[in-house]
C-alpha cells in the first residue's frame, strides 16, 4: 500500500527522462533517472554501486545498469513474458507511476499491469546497517490464484577499488579486473578487484567489496551471470552461477510463486559499498542470524528517515496550508538548502571534543595553550558560551576561531551526474564509526545556503558572518572553497588546460550584505561592536594580481600563481595547523583587524575598478556568479556589482551613523588606498558633468584608481602590514557618500525603458586616453540586482517588472523569465562569409586569393570568401598573420599597413567583441532560451523586498496593491504551479534550469532553495526586526487558510514528536522549531497567545513579540510550546 504522503506522477513514462536526488540522513547519495537507472553510493562518487556517469548516460542505460524485474506467467496455452519499466511492452496495457516523498529520501516505480492482473512496484530505501534497501512487490489483483515465475536482480555493479577516472574512461580495462562471487550458505554476492588496478611493477591488494545480499519468504535461486536473462526470457530456464570474472557485476534471484487473489508477496535487496573483509562478516553474520530481520531493516529505515525528518524539522522546512503542493515544495527547499550548507547537530550545543579537535586542526598553538581551560566535566556547551568564554580569554585567535566555529552535519558540495565537475564528500561518520560534524562547499554557494538558515538559527549569523570575512583575501577577494577545516584555493597547473584560477565578484558583495542586514535586525548591538573588535583575519591566497600597467595591458591575464609561498604554506600545515594559510604579522602570529577594515576593503577593491557609468571592471580572471559569461573577463564591466555595491555602501553608512564613533583603527597601508580612492571620487564627482570630455575623464580616474590599488597591493605583499593608525569616522561616513553618488550616477545611466543594464564592454584606449563604453543586451539579472539596489522609487520598481514582461526575456510558455534574450541560429553555411565590400577594399586578403594560398581566407564554390576555419578567434588570426609576414616577405608591407584592418574585417564577421561566452552558444544550463530558476527565485525576492520596503513607507499606498499582484504573477511561473508535464519532474522539486528543449534539469542542489525559504517567511509575514519577532503578514494570501482541519505533525525541540490540530481558518508553520499558528477565525484586533511547555499562557494585543521573549524562540531555550497569531481577515489583502 503506497500512503498519501507521496507525490504521484501517473504515466511518467511519456515524459522525457528526467534526473531525481534520493536522500539520506546520513552518507547515503542516489541520483536516479525516471527510467530506473541510477548511480548510488556512499560518502563520495569513488565509492559507487553503480557507474557514475553523466545524466544523459543514466537516461539511456535502464536496460543494463540497475534494477531488472522479468515475469513469467502461464495464461491459458500462452507462456506470457512481462518486463516491468522495459521499452518492450507494447503488448500489454500498462499503468505506470513514480512517487516521491517531499523530503526525497525514497521513491517508488509502479507499473499496473492490466490484461495480467498484476500491480508490481519496488521501492528505494537507505539506513546506517545495510546501505541501499530494494523493496520490491507483487500483487494479484485477479479473481484466481495465478503462478508466476520472478527473475529479479541487480545489473552492472561496480566492484570496490574503482577510481572514478577508471569507471569513466577505462571501462573496459576496468572489466578485466572484476570479481563477481555469490556465497550461496551467506546468502550475499561480493563485488571485487582481483588486485587494484595499477601500472606500477608492484602488487597492489584490493581488500574491500561491494556487497549485495536479499531477502524473501519465498526459496530463491542465484545466479550472477547475466546469460541467464536471455535463458529466462526465452524458456524460464535459469542456471545458477555463483562465479564471474572478466564482467560488469550482476545479481539476479529466480523465485516461483503461487499468489491467492489479492495476494501479495514482498522481497528485499540490500546494497553497500567499500566494505572490508571484517565488515562483510559482521554484515552476513546479521543477515543470517537475525529472526527479525525485515523488522530490522524497517526500524534501520525509519531511524535515517527520522534522522532527516528532524534535521529538516530543526530549519523549519514543515507547514500545513491549504496548498499541499507549496507545503511540498518549501520542505524540499528546505531540505536541500540544508544538503548543500549544512543544519545544526543539535541546536546551539557545541560538543567540546569536536570543538577541542577542531582548534586542534586550525591553530595548534592556540590549541596547546587552551585546550585544558575548557570544563572537562561538561560533554557540551553553548555556541554563546564558547564565545562567552573566547572573550575571557581577550586571545583574538581564539576570540576568532570560537566566533566561526559552526557545529553543522549533512553539508556537502553540489556534485551529481549532471554537473559531475563537481566533487562531493558527505562526511557523517569519522574513521572510528563515531558522529561527525562537517560541512564544506564552495564559496560562491554555501554563504547563500547560510543566510535562510540564518533565519531559523539566528544567533549564528554573527559565526557565519566571522567565517566569510576572515577568509577574504588583503586585496578584497575571496578564496574558492570553505570547510569546516578552513579554507582551500585552486591550484594552477601549467600542464593542466581546464586548470584555471581567479576570483569572483558580486557574490561577495550581496552575500555578505544579506548577513550583515540579518546580524543587524537579530543584534544591531553585536554588529556594532563588531566594527571596532580586532578578531578578523585575511586569507593567505596565493594568487598575486599584477600591477596595474600589466593588469590594462592584458586585462584577461590578471593574476600570477605563488608557486614558492602555495608550496610553503602547505608544507607547514600539519606542523602550525590550518592558520597557517592566513596573513600573518612580522612576529609570525596570525594579523587581525576589525570588521569595519574588512569592510572598508572590500569597497575600496570593487571601486577601485570602477568604470564609472560602466560598471565594476571584471579583470581577476573570473566572470560573476554566471561562468557562462566568462568571455566578460577583461573586458567587460559588471553593472550588477554595481548595483549591489549601492545597497552594502548605503547600509555600511546607516551602521557607522548608528555606532556613533569618533574613529577606527585600521592598517596604515589600507588607510592609505582608502585616501588615495576618495580623492579621486571627489574629483570625479565635480568633473562628472563635462559630457564632451567625459571618455577622458573617466579614463583619468581608471589610470588613477588602478594605480592606487596596484600600489597598495605591492605594498601588502611585499611586506605585509606593519602598523595602524586611525581614521575619523566622518571621514569614512563622507567617503561612502561620494561613493554612493557616484554609484547612483552610474546606475542612472545604465537604464533604458525601464530596463538596467546587466554588464557592459570596454575600450580602454591608453593611447589616446580615453574609456569608451559599449551596452550589450539585457538579462534578469540586471533587473533582478537593480531592484535590489535600493535605488529605484515605487513607480519605477513596477515599470521595471512590467517591461520585463514586455521584453524578450518573458517565456511564455513557462510563464517565466529567460536568463537573456533567445539568438536566432545562423546557419553553418551563411557563417563566416567576408561581405564582399570589406573583401574588395583588403588588397592583403585580395592577394591570398589570387595566389590560391588559403592560410588566411579561401573562396568557396558559390565564390564566398571565408577565413580559414582554424583561425577560431582573433588571436589564432594574428599568429597566423605574424607568421604569414615573418616567413613571406612579399606579404610583409601589406600586412603590416592592413593588419588591424583585417583584424576589423574578422571582428565585423563574428561580432566577438561582444561574445558574453557559452551563455551565449550552448541551449542549455545557462544558456540560450533556458530559464535559470534561481535567477528568477531572486526576481521574486528583489519584488518583495520592495514590497515591504514601500509598505514601511506608506501602507496606504495603493500602488502597493499592483506590486503585490506582480509579485504573485512571478511566483505563478515557479515549479510548484505548474504541473509534472509543464515542469517535466516533480514540481515541489527544485531544479537548476529549464532549457526551451526540455523539462527541468540538474535537481535539487541549487541556489534557488535559499530565494524561496527567505520569500516563503516573507509571504507569512514572520521577520526579526530589533531583535523582536514581528508578525506582518500584508502579502499574505486568503487561499493559504485552511477550509478543513488537518493535522500537523510537529518536532518539538524539548518533547519530540508530537501532532497539532489545525482548524480552518488557520494555518500553520515553524520558527525557530516552534509551531505558529496564524488564525483569522474572529473579526478581532490583533492579539498574539503564546503558550509555555508548563502550561502557563502570555497575551499580548499586539503583531510584536517583546525582546525577551523573542530571545528565547531565538536562542532555542526550548520552554515556548506553541504561538498563535490571531487578525482580521479583512487585513489580508491578497
Amino acid at each position: 500500500m503506497i500512503d498519501s504522503s507521496f507525490y504521484k506522477i501517473s504515466n511518467f513514462h511519456l515524459m522525457d527522462p528526467f534526473l531525481m536526488t534520493i536522500t539520506s540522513g546520513e552518507d547515503h547519495w542516489m541520483y536516479i533517472s525516471s527510467t530506473g537507472c541510477l548511480t548510488a553510493g556512499r560518502n563520495k562518487a569513488e565509492f559507487a554501486l553503480f557507474p557514475y556517469v553523466t545524466d544523459d548516460i543514466l537516461h539511456k542505460n535502464s536496460s543494463f545498469t540497475g534494477p531488472i524485474t522479468i515475469i513469467r506467467i502461464k495464461k491459458g496455452n500462452q507462456d506470457l513474458v512481462w518486463e516491468p519499466f522495459s521499452n518492450n511492452n507494447d503488448m500489454f496495457n500498462l499503468n505506470r507511476n513514480l512517487y516521491k516523498n517531499s523530503i526525497g529520501n525514497t521513491i517508488i516505480f509502479e507499473e499496473i499491469n492490466n490484461d495480467l492482473g498484476l500491480n508490481f512496484y519496488y521501492q528505494w530505501h537507505s539506513n546506517s546497517e545495510h546501505g541501499f534497501i530494494r523493496k520490491c512487490s507483487i500483487t494479484n489483483q485477479n479473481k484466481n490464484s495465478i503462478r508466476l515465475d520472478i527473475l529479479d536482480g541487480l545489473l552492472n555493479i561496480l566492484p570496490a577499488g574503482i577510481g572514478l577516472r577508471t569507471t569513466q574512461e577505462m571501462n573496459n580495462l576496468a572489466n578485466a579486473y572484476k570479481v563477481t562471487e555469490h556465497l550461496a550458505k551467506k546468502k550475499c554476492s561480493l563485488f571485487y578487484l582481483n588486485s587494484l588496478i595499477m601500472d606500477r611493477p608492484q602488487p597492489g591488494e584490493s581488500l574491500r567489496a561491494n556487497i549485495v545480499s536479499y531477502y524473501s519468504e519465498n526459496s530463491l535461486e542465484v545466479s550472477v551471470s547475466d546469460k541467464e536473462i536471455f535463458n529466462f526470457k526465452k524458456n524460464g530456464r535459469f542456471r545458477k552461477k555463483y562465479t564471474v570474472t572478466g564482467k560488469p557485476g550482476c545479481m539476479l534471484t529466480k523465485s516461483s510463486l503461487r499468489l491467492k487473489p489479492k495476494e501479495e508477496s514482498k522481497w528485499y535487496l540490500f546494497a553497500d559499498v567499500n566494505k572490508t573483509q571484517t565488515e562483510i562478516t559482521h554484515i552476513i553474520k546479521s543477515l543470517n542470524n537475525s529472526k527479525n530481520i525485515i523488522d530490522d531493516t524497517e526500524q534501520g529505515i525509519i531511524s535515517n528517515h527520522n534522522k532527516l525528518v528532524y534535521a529538516i524539522a530543526s530549519a523549519d522546512g514543515f507547514q500545513i496550508t491549504r496548498s499541499n503542493i507549496n507545503d511540498l515544495h518549501h520542505t524540499a527547499n528546505v531540505l536541500f538548502n540544508i544538503l548543500r550548507g549544512g543544519v545544526f547537530n543539535n541546536q546551539y550545543n557545541v560538543r567540546l571534543s569536536d570543538f577541542i579537535e577542531n582548534l586542534k586542526t586550525r591553530n595548534k598553538k592556540a590549541y596547546k595553550i587552551f585546550k585544558n581551560r575548557f570544563n572537562q566535566n561538561k560533554a557540551t556547551v553553548s555556541l554563546d558560551q564558547l564565545i562567552h568564554f573566547s572573550n575571557e580569554t581577550k586571545d583574538q585567535s581564539i576570540m576568532r576561531l570560537c566566533r566561526e566555529y559552526l557545529p553543522l552535519r549533512l553539508g556537502r558540495r553540489h556534485g551529481d551526474p549532471s554537473r559531475p565537475w563537481n566533487r562531493f564528500e558527505i562526511k557523517t561518520k569519522d574513521n572510528n564509526n563515531s558522529e561527525l560534524l562537517y560541512y564544506e562547499g564552495n564559496w560562491r554557494d554555501i554563504f547563500q545556503n547560510w543566510e535562510a538558515l540564518g533565519l531559523s538559527f539566528p544567533l549564528s549569523i554573527n559565526s557565519m558572518i566571522s567565517k566569510f570575512v576572515n577568509a577574504t583575501t588583503v586585496d578584497g577577494y575571496n578564496p574558492y572553497r570553505i570547510d569546516s577545516d578552513g579554507i582551500d584555493w585552486e591550484v594552477s597547473d601549467p600542464n593542466d588546460s581546464w586548470s584555471y584560477i581567479g576570483y569572483w565578484n558580486d557574490h561577495q558583495i550581496i552575500y555578505l550584505q544579506k548577513l550583515l542586514e540579518h546580524l543587524n535586525n537579530y543584534s544591531n548591538k553585536t554588529l556594532i561592536n563588531n566594527l571596532s573588535l580586532e578578531i578578523y583575519s585575511y586569507a593567505n591566497v596565493p594568487y598575486r594580481l599584477r600591477s596595474f600597467s600589466e593588469i590594462i595591458s592584458n586585462p584577461k591575464e590578471t593574476i600570477n600563481f605563488d608557486f614558492k609561498n602555495n608550496k610553503k604554506i602547505m608544507a607547514l600545515v600539519n606542523v602550525y595547523g590550518t592558520d597557517i594559510k592566513l596573513v600573518q604579522d612580522n612576529k609570525k602570529n596570525i594579523y587581525h583587524v576589525n570588521l569595519c577594515e574588512k569592510l572598508i576593503v572590500l569597497a575600496l577593491a570593487k571601486l577601485s575598478n570602477l568604470i564609472p557609468d560602466g560598471g565594476i571592471w571584471l579583470n581577476t580572471q573570473r566572470p560573476e556568479w554566471n561562468d557562462a559569461n566568462n568571455a566578460l573577463v577583461g573586458y567587460g564591466a559588471s553593472m550588477v556589482t554595481v548595483y549591489y555595491l549601492r545597497r552594502f555602501i548605503n547600509f555600511f553608512q546607516k551602521i557607522l551613523k548608528q555606532a556613533d564613533l569618533k574613529s577606527l583603527s585600521i592598517s596604515r597601508e589600507v588607510g592609505q588606498w582608502f585616501f588615495e580612492i576618495n580623492s579621486l571620487l571627489i574629483e570625479l564627482d565635480k568633473k562628472r558633468n563635462h559630457q564632451k570630455d567625459y571618455n577622458k575623464i573617466r579614463m583619468e580616474f581608471i589610470m588613477g584608481s588602478g594605480e592606487a590599488f596596484s600600489s597598495y597591493r605591492n605594498k601588502v605583499y611585499e611586506k605585509g602590514f606593519r602598523k595602524k593608525s586611525l581614521i575619523k569616522a566622518k571621514e569614512l561616513y563622507d567617503f561612502l557618500e561620494i561613493s554612493k553618488k557616484i554609484l547612483d550616477h552610474t546606475i542612472d545611466s545604465n537604464e533604458k525603458n525601464g530596463l538596467f543594464n546587466a554588464y557592459n564592454i570596454i575600450d580602454l584606449n591608453i593611447s589616446k586616453n580615453s574609456a569608451q563604453i559599449d551596452k550589450l543586451s539585457i538579462m534578469l539579472e540586471g533587473q533582478v540586482a537593480a531592484l535590489s539596489s535600493g535605488r529605484l522609487p515605487l513607480d519605477k520598481v513596477i515599470a521595471t517588472i512590467k517591461a520585463i514582461y514586455s521584453s524578450r526575456l518573458y517565456r511564455k510558455n513557462q510563464n517565466s523569465f529567460i536568463l537573456y534574450p533567445s539568438k536566432e541560429i545562423v546557419s553553418f553555411l551563411n557563417k563566416n562569409i567576408i561581405p564582399k565590400t570589406l573583401f574588395e577594399k583588403c588588397s592583403t586578403l585580395k592577394m591570398l586569393i589570387d595566389l590560391g594560398d588559403t592560410r588566411i581566407v579561401n573562396i568557396d564554390a558559390k565564390n564566398n570568401i571565408r577565413f580559414n576555419p582554424d583561425l577560431k578567434n582573433e588571436f589564432d588570426l594574428k599568429t597566423a598573420l605574424n607568421i604569414l609576414k615573418k616567413n613571406e616577405t612579399k606579404y610583409k608591407k601589406l600586412i603590416d599597413s592592413e593588419y588591424l584592418q583585417i583584424l576589423g574585417i574578422y571582428e565585423s564577421v563574428f561580432k566577438h567583441r561582444y561574445y558574453t561566452g557559452r551563455s551565449g552558444t550552448m541551449f542549455s544550463y545557462e544558456g540560450i532560451g533556458s530559464i535559470y530558476w534561481h535567477m528568477v527565485a531572486k526576481l521574486l525576492l528583489s519584488v518583495q523586498e520592495n514590497f515591504y520596503h514601500f509598505y514601511k513607507k506608506n501602507p496606504k499606498n495603493p500602488e502597493l496593491t499592483t506590486l503585490g499582484k506582480l509579485y504573485y504573477k512571478i511566483r505563478g511561473g515557479l515549479s510548484s504551479e505548474k504541473t509534472p508535464k509543464q515542469y517535466g519532474a516533480f514540481p515541489f522539486d527544485p531544479y537548476s534550469h529549464s532549457p526551451s528543449h526540455s523539462g527541468a534539469q540538474q535537481p535539487g542542489m541549487t541556489g534557488q532553495v535559499k530565494e524561496e525559504i527567505l520569500t516563503r517567511f516573507g509571504e507569512l509575514g514572520c521577520f526579526i526586526k530589533k531583535g523582536e519577532l514581528v508578525f506582518a503578514p500584508f502579502l499574505l494570501r486568503k487561499s493559504e487558510f485552511l477550509t478543513r482541519s488537518k493535522v500537523f505533525n510537529h518536532y518539538s525541540i524539548a518533547t519530540g514528536e508530537s501532532k497539532i490540530k489545525v482548524k480552518k481558518n488557520q494555518l500553520l508553520f515553524t520558527f525557530n522549531q516552534v509551531p505558529i499558528i496564524y488564525d483569522i477565525n474572529h473579526p478581532i484586533k490583533e492579539k498574539i497567545i503564546i503558550t509555555y511547555l508548563d502550561g502557563s499562557v502570555k497575551k499580548i494585543h499586539d503583531s510584536v513579540i517583546n525582546f525577551r521573549t523573542s530571545r528565547d524562540l531565538f536562542t532555542r531555550k526550548g520552554n515556548i510550546d506553541s504561538i498563535q497569531y490571531f487578525f482580521d481577515k479583512k487585513n489580508i489583502n491578497f
